[in-house]
């Protein structure tokens, strides 16, 4: 009579086995005389897994492979309220052996049938069980059991889902009965390999800023927020998060989306700074609280805009202006980087008959609904000089005896030579620079994304480019404006220059 555990297994191991009756005898002993004190001590001797006894578990899903006592130890470990057990048609009689040891209600526990290689099937059974039972937080998945294929996929699938990824181990086996040296066995947990692969997806969306793919980042740093192991890296990819998809909208001239967005990014930002020195974009909350109130003005503007309320009074303020015109320049600059020459052209076209619309307004005129009546007051000849002057520029008669009430590109720059605006003060030549502003603008217009079917090359985009900045520069020295400030503040910020970056 074996009176001590160690007697037990002795005789255990002594057992004859050269039979299926034997081996069936030994079998059965091992489950009646080992088996319950090795459950009864597993969970002691697993006492440092603190953070997975602490843990609240609600919910298992554990393969079954041929040999039960593994999932008996993790059952007894974890006792979960609801149980999902992945078995084959094999392994299925390994099911009945468990809940010999585990007394699991009919209602709490559920078996669904895999194809030990369809890892297909068992991805989407572990989907199913997760979305019925209402996306636990406190889900654990238990991988011993299984054919490789079952396990692998439990496993992969329990890392998108959050799951806590367990198995049982054992520090000495015996080859020759088959089983763990009793006592030996320990619960194991494994970190979610989506850290690993988060950093290479983290690596991946700071690449996506460097090619002004906005979108494409914040579909990466969402994912990764939302399913990282770790609650307190969230705050720090959600805000990169949220950096990206307020660049975007800003990118897509969506002012209230993005404004939006960086009031988010700001208060987060400031709030996780409180507790946190080297919170990442903390060393650029400065140029983020600027382009939050860049921002909170092209909202504003757009707004009453579509309202339609007096556009003449809105845009007579530069404060008003400059936000919408350093959008403009900072987006083609993107574009350029991008080599999307006809998309850069295009804007910079924009800011080209921006500069003219403030400028004609200096000068009292509305360019979408001119009228001439206090110009005409102090300067009589002022329809036949603009004829004069747009007969030279374009070789052809003009007699206009009006001049037109809608003024385009071309027309604004023609009357701002007229009119002597400074913007024209520094050119010695100014038809010649008319003739050329209409040459640029003439290339420009046979672009696809204009009047034409050609695309832009580099060189035509280049000088196109030079025209409109160097145009742009001079305009903020006459407007009095810090042209390299608003540039800093225009400019989208890569995280990667935040010396914070490292989480």
């Amino acid at each position: 009579m074996c009176n001590s555990f160690e007697e037990k297994v002795a005789f255990w191991k002594s057992m004859e086995r050269s039979t299926p009756s034997q081996k069936l005898l030994a079998e059965d002993y091992y489950d009646a005389e080992l088996m319950p004190f090795i459950v009864s001590t597993f969970k002691e001797k697993n006492h440092d897994l603190q953070d997975l006894q602490d843990i609240k578990v609600s919910h298992m899903i554990l393969s079954v492979g041929t040999s039960y006592q593994p999932l008996v130890l993790s059952l007894s470990f974890f006792n979960p309220e609801k149980v999902l057990f992945l078995h084959t048609e094999e392994s299925e009689k390994e099911i009945d052996k468990i809940l010999k040891f585990i007394k699991l209600e009919s209602s709490s526990y559920k078996k669904s049938l895999v194809e030990k290689s369809n890892t297909l099937k068992i991805y989407n059974e572990i989907k199913k069980a997760y979305l019925d039972w209402g996306r636990p937080e406190g889900i654990v998945i238990d991988f011993t059991g299984g054919t490789k294929a079952m396990s692998s996929a439990a496993a992969m699938a329990g890392a998108f889902i959050k799951a806590k990824l367990v198995y049982v181990g054992n520090s000495k086996y015996l080859n020759d009965l088959r089983r763990p040296e009793p006592l030996s066995e320990f619960l194991e947990e494994i970190p979610n390999p989506y850290r690993t692969f988060g950093d290479l997806e983290f690596e991946r969306a700071l690449n996506l800023f460097d090619e002004f793919d906005y979108a494409g980042a914040h579909e990466i740093l969402e994912k990764i927020a939302t399913i990282t192991p770790n609650p307190e890296e969230r705050p720090f990819f959600e805000v990169l998060s949220s950096l990206a998809l307020c660049y975007r909208y800003w990118d897509s001239l969506n002012f209230e989306a993005a404004y939006n967005k960086i009031v988010e990014v700001c208060l987060n930002i400031k709030k996780y700074s409180a507790f946190d020195k080297k919170f990442v974009l903390r060393d650029k909350f400065k140029i983020l609280h600027s382009q939050y109130l860049a921002l909170k003005k092209l909202s504003s503007i757009m707004k009453k805009l579509e309202a339609k309320e007096i556009a003449f009074e809105i845009l007579d303020e530069i404060d008003n202006f400059l936000p919408v015109m350093f959008t403009m320049y900072s987006n083609a600059i993107r574009r350029r980087e991008q080599k999307k020459y006809d998309m850069a052209a295009l804007l910079m076209y924009r800011l080209l008959e921006m500069i003219m619309q403030r400028r004609m307004i200096g000068n009292g005129i509305y360019v979408s609904s001119a009228n001439y009546a206090e110009i005409i007051k102090y300067k009589g000849t002022y329809f036949t000089d603009v004829n004069m002057l747009k007969s030279r520029i374009f070789r052809t008669d003009f007699r206009d005896d009006n001049l037109p009430n809608k003024i385009s590109l071309m027309e604004g720059y023609i009357q701002l030579s007229v009119l002597d605006d400074d913007i024209l003060d520094n050119q010695s030549n100014k038809d010649a620079y008319l003739k050329r502003i209409r040459s640029e603008v003439d290339a420009r217009n046979r672009s696809i994304f204009a009047h034409g079917y050609k695309t832009i090359t580099k060189e035509e985009y280049d000088k196109f480019e030079k025209l409109v900045i160097d145009l742009f520069v001079h305009f903020c020295e006459i407007e009095e404006i810090n042209f390299e400030e608003q540039c800093l503040i225009h400019t989208f910020i890569n995280p990667k220059d935040s010396k914070f970056i490292k989480r």
